[in-house]
């Protein structure tokens, strides 16, 4: 079929109400957009605030209500609801807060009456304390000599035969110093007088008495101490044999009875026994 070009007709357009149909108008351009058209315009996103000026405006939205929270709020009110928030958190926390366990002290222990004994001497012990004590002894006896003042010379007058008389009455009598042999007697014939059999060795001559003297003093003293009865008399004998007996005549001396070593000491100016001590090793030491 042939088309208008073809045949040069010129084209007629159809009248607007055949397009549009009956009774519609042609639509106008400035015409409100069609319903769908403003939903999807309105849903559209809006563009993001500045966070600079978001940030101000909250800060100014805050300080605001706070202003008007401290308006309307009554200042007593406010004291008493910061003061009771006060106690809620420190009760909140002394109960999470662990209370402090109560340690009970320990009693002290009480010592035994072995605990509290003093611990014997041993020899070294005993003879380094006693020479102390000497010495200190010494020391005080020069002190008071040196302190004492010189006794006035009396003067020369001849005493009258009564007055004489009346003091040798009146004086008392002093025994005589025993007087010692020539020689010690030898300590073997002394102890086997006492013990029979008994093995002796050679003796042992005290030198210093005072010292010895000493020594003894500690030893009778540590066995009061411990309750030992024996050693405390045989102790006894030897602190008088040393004020007693003449110096180089009070000796010591090793002996073995019956499979027991003994410590013998022997008057050796009148030939007297007078004690044993065991072990020997510790009481002869330091002679």
């Amino acid at each position: 079929m042939p088309s208008r070009e073809d045949t040069g007709e010129a084209f007629d357009p159809p009248s607007l109400p055949n397009i549009w149909g009956k009774g519609k108008a042609k639509p106008d351009d400035d015409a409100p957009a069609a319903e769908g058209e403003a939903v999807e315009s309105a849903a559209a996103p809006t563009p993001p605030e500045d966070p600079r000026a978001l940030a101000k405006r909250l800060a100014e939205e805050a300080k605001a209500r706070s202003s008007k929270q401290k308006k309307a709020e009554d200042p007593r009110a406010l004291a008493k609801r910061l003061a009771n928030e006060a106690k809620a958190k420190a009760a909140a926390k002394a109960a999470s807060t662990p209370a402090p366990k109560k340690t009970k002290k320990k009693a002290p222990k009480k010592k035994s009456l072995a605990e509290r004994a003093r611990k014997p001497l041993s020899a070294k012990e005993a003879l380094a304390a006693a020479i102390a004590k000497e010495s200190a002894e010494a020391s005080k006896r020069q002190a008071k000599a040196k302190a004492a003042p010189a006794a006035a010379p009396a003067e020369a007058v001849a005493p009258t035969a009564t007055a004489t008389a009346t003091a040798t009455a009146a004086a008392p009598a002093v025994a005589p110093a025993p007087v010692a042999p020539a020689n010690p007697v030898d300590v073997a014939p002394v102890v086997h007088a006492v013990l029979e059999g008994a093995t002796v060795g050679d003796a042992i001559t005290v030198s210093q008495l005072a010292v010895f003297r000493a020594l003894w003093t500690a030893h009778h003293a540590r066995a009061s101490l411990e309750g030992d009865v024996t050693l405390a008399v045989t102790a006894g004998v030897l602190m008088d044999a040393a004020d007693r007996v003449p110096a180089g005549y009070l000796a010591g001396v090793r002996i073995e009875h019956d499979g027991t070593s003994y410590a013998a000491w022997i008057d050796r100016a009148r030939g007297v026994l007078l004690g044993l001590t065991s072990p020997p090793e510790i009481y002869l030491a330091g002679l």
